[in-house]
């Protein structure tokens, strides 16, 4: 696809689920040698369709990689869904479910077997730390979403691994009625902006204590 086509699909998906407010900037870039010149960062991997770079607080695309407008809205859902939106929940909320997903990883019969399947299956994810395979799994099941406009926020929504779908749709809410904005700010692609957080929980419960 080119850049406009792109532009246009990814604005109007935003539009169509009102959340141009989330206050993410957008760059879509028409090659990976584009994306290289303008962010410093090297794309050598051919299925690098887009991402997210937490530390500009922006979502890149490569429109030469993209194929339709279905992929478009793949791509938009796990990085806007998934890594931006998760870091409107509170740093505790955000840690106890990365260490709650991160423990399904054994479980053959977990609710995101499918997802953990794939990722196991993805070369590009086995080097990084379990709660950032964790997040990414939250992105897989964010690329399914389909935002119901009419899920009213709730401020005491359960966020547990057996709603995820649900959980996304909340914070979605929380978004479109402006009661809702982003919480954590990672430092970088390596940064999941709750380190500290996931230690004291795990401390916390080794302790036999609970929060």
């Amino acid at each position: 696809m080119n850049t406009s086509d792109v532009e246009r699909t990814l604005f109007n998906f935003l539009d169509q689920n009102r959340l141009l407010n989330l206050g993410l900037e957008y760059y879509i870039a028409e090659n990976a040698d584009e994306l290289k010149q303008e962010y410093k960062i090297n794309i050598d991997n051919k299925d690098f369709l887009g991402g997210f770079l937490p530390n500009e607080n922006t979502v890149i695309l490569i429109a030469d990689r993209i194929i339709d407008t279905s992929e478009v809205i793949a791509v938009a859902s796990h990085e806007i869904f998934g890594h931006a939106m998760i870091n409107f929940l509170s740093r505790n909320e955000k840690a106890k479910l990365l260490i709650e997903i991160g423990n399904e990883f054994k479980k053959p019969n977990s609710p995101i077997k499918n997802e953990i399947k794939v990722l196991q299956n993805t070369p590009g994810y086995k080097n990084i730390s379990q709660y950032h395979q964790a997040e990414e799994i939250f992105c897989f099941v964010a690329e399914k979403v389909k935002i119901n406009l009419f899920v009213k926020y709730d401020e005491n929504y359960k966020n547990t691994v057996n709603n995820l779908d649900g959980i996304i749709q909340n914070i979605a809410a929380g978004v479109r009625g402006n009661k809702l904005e982003q919480q954590i700010f990672p430092k970088n692609v390596n940064d999941l902006g709750v380190e500290k957080e996931i230690v004291d929980i795990q401390k916390s419960q080794d302790k036999g204590l609970s929060r």
